[in-house]
């Protein structure tokens, strides 16, 4: 009897967790919102999130932003002060 995941090779599995729920968030969208497309926005340095979104869910990186936190939290920090 198997207690534990890590007696199962990774390769086993057809399709991970994140892939199920990505694709179930997107015909989500695309039906109820009418959704052409998903915009992600990742920090360049989140390694794991690029190859999750990249390498396994098929995205493609159609911009890189400097500054990220910068221009993202920037009108939250600036209710803040």
């Amino acid at each position: 009897m198997l207690r534990s995941r890590e007696y199962i090779p990774r390769t086993s599995y057809p399709i991970s967790f994140s892939e199920i729920c990505q694709k179930l968030t997107e015909e989500a969208m695309a039906s109820v919102y009418k959704a052409a497309y998903v915009s992600l926005h990742v920090r360049k340095s989140n390694k794991a999130a690029i190859g999750l979104y990249r390498d396994t869910l098929g995205f493609e990186v159609a911009q890189v932003v400097k500054k990220y936190c910068q221009y993202y939290l920037s009108p939250f920090l600036r209710d803040v002060a």
